[in-house]
């Protein structure tokens, strides 16, 4: 089961949700949570979300337009109303910083409760609130804190005891589907682990060029996945990558369930990593570990069957 990273929010967040005040004004809400990471649930990572606005009484029920009135001209990208739990979600933008990423806010529709949800930031669209207590988020791999990107995955906000905490779990794309993500790093590629649906590459310095390696954050290569269906071949490259002495050329799994064998080829401009996938690979998944608090930064693809 993949386990995915922990962010809690960023600076460039926490920045985000001064100017957001700023903005709005209100009570805070009782659903109100301390910013910063929360504890794993086994199914992924999870990040707390907080409250805006200084303690007080909830103003009672509001309407849509009570919710608009809170927001400066131009603000709000999208706000959407769910009649049936009493609840809304406004997409919030800050026109004067663009590069940042829109922010979510919660409304209780009854008691005009709000809470700014934990989508941090990454960019994500929402997709639906299952009930008042789960919504669903997809995050297209960008985010405006560093940079980087991964690979797209769906991140579920949920009230969980007396938190709002979000989960991340990686979306798996038909197999033809090619995506580029990751950090202009020049790195190693140091070791190889895996099993029948899964591998993982792990990333570490290149002798004499270490400060390239820990500048900023220690994060991934830029990746590019592509898909030759007449050989059924997966092709990972990573861009600025020396492969390590130690690292196989080829590697074969014990039991061939996704994938067969692959062959790691190193080239002028990184390492060429090619895995023949078997008849009834249909789907792949990517999950990245890149933070300076994680091991080592990884990639790890998991082939499936079935999403």
């Amino acid at each position: 089961m993949f386990r995915t990273r922990q962010r809690g929010l960023t600076g460039l967040a926490v920045a985000f949700l001064a100017v957001a005040l700023a903005a709005c004004s209100g009570a805070a809400p009782d659903r109100s949570a301390t910013n910063g990471p929360g504890a794993s649930n086994g199914s992924g990572a999870t990040a707390t979300g907080g409250a805006p606005g200084e303690q007080g009484a909830s103003p009672g029920p509001i309407s849509v337009d009570y919710i608009r009135s809170h927001f400066d001209q131009g603000r709000i990208v999208s706000l959407t109303v769910d009649r049936a739990r009493d609840a809304a979600v406004v997409e919030a933008a800050v026109p004067e910083s663009p590069s940042l990423a829109p922010r979510f806010w919660w409304y209780d529709l009854k008691t005009g409760e709000r809470v700014m949800l934990p989508t941090d930031s990454y960019f994500v669209t929402l997709e639906r609130m299952a009930d008042r207590d789960h919504i669903y988020f997809r995050a297209n791999g960008g985010n405006d804190a560093d940079g980087s990107t991964v690979p797209p995955f769906t991140l579920e906000v949920a009230w969980q005891n007396g938190e709002w905490v979000a989960t991340e779990t990686p979306i798996f794309l038909p197999v033809s589907t090619a995506i580029k993500f990751g950090h202009w790093k020049i790195e190693a590629l140091t070791r190889i682990s895996y099993g029948p649906a899964e591998i993982q590459f792990t990333f570490g310095p290149i002798k004499g060029k270490e400060d390239l390696y820990y500048a900023a954050t220690t994060d991934i290569p830029m990746v590019h996945v592509s898909y030759d269906r007449a050989s059924r071949v997966l092709t990972v490259y990573f861009d600025n990558v020396t492969v390590a002495s130690g690292v196989p050329q080829e590697l074969k799994p014990q039991r061939e369930e996704f994938w067969s064998g692959l062959v790691v080829t190193q080239e002028k401009g990184g390492a060429r990593i090619e895995i023949r996938t078997t008849a009834g690979t249909r789907y792949y998944a990517g999950l990245v570990q890149h933070h300076t608090d994680q091991p080592p930064p990884s990639l790890t693809l998991r082939l499936a069957g079935h999403p």
